[in-house]
């Protein structure tokens, strides 16, 4: 049985109305997600988490997780308030106000990341790699929340530079 050709008369196909309909959301989930602050704050976020697990496993072979997880915070929150600030959010913000506030907001993804290793790895048994990966996926959520809504809210206040290919930013 032959297929039949679709009838050019009866306008846009369904398909076709439904891709028109999804571009304007796949633009804005584009900018919003594929801009220069998300790309080095992802790009940073995996080298703070890298830091965090060389510290952390390191420790691990001759002390406890929490003892090793509270120092390989403290390496890698440091490690992240610098890079964060200058090259991330390209903040300009008072030094010191930021500090406190990054820190505190790190105490309380801190706080997340331990309740997730003890509930998983110490309760349920299940592997300490795999609950310090999922730990650290939620952490990274959070902490960029928490960075881009509470400690760096200046760099959201001024105009993005031409070079940042980032229009989205002033908007929040």
């Amino acid at each position: 049985m032959p297929i039949a050709a679709p009838d050019p008369s009866a306008g846009p196909s369904k398909s076709r109305r439904s891709a028109r309909t999804l571009m304007p959301i796949v633009t804005k989930v584009k900018t919003t997600l594929l801009n220069r602050e998300v790309m080095t704050y992802l790009v940073f976020g995996v080298l703070t988490t890298a830091l965090n697990y060389a510290v952390y496993f390191g420790l691990r072979q001759v002390i406890s997780w929490p003892i090793a997880n509270g120092i390989a915070w403290l390496v890698a929150v440091e490690f992240a308030y610098v890079t964060n600030r200058a090259i991330v959010f390209r903040s300009k913000g008072p030094y010191f106000k930021e500090m406190i506030q990054f820190y505190l907001s790190r105490l309380s993804t801190l706080g997340l990341e331990s309740l997730v290793l003890f509930l998983m790895f110490d309760l349920a048994g299940a592997p300490e790699w795999l609950t310090k990966l999922f730990a650290n996926v939620l952490v990274v959520i959070g902490n960029y929340i928490l960075s881009k809504w509470i400690v760096f809210t200046r760099s959201r206040k001024t105009a993005p530079s031409a070079d940042d290919g980032d229009s989205s930013q002033g908007e929040g």
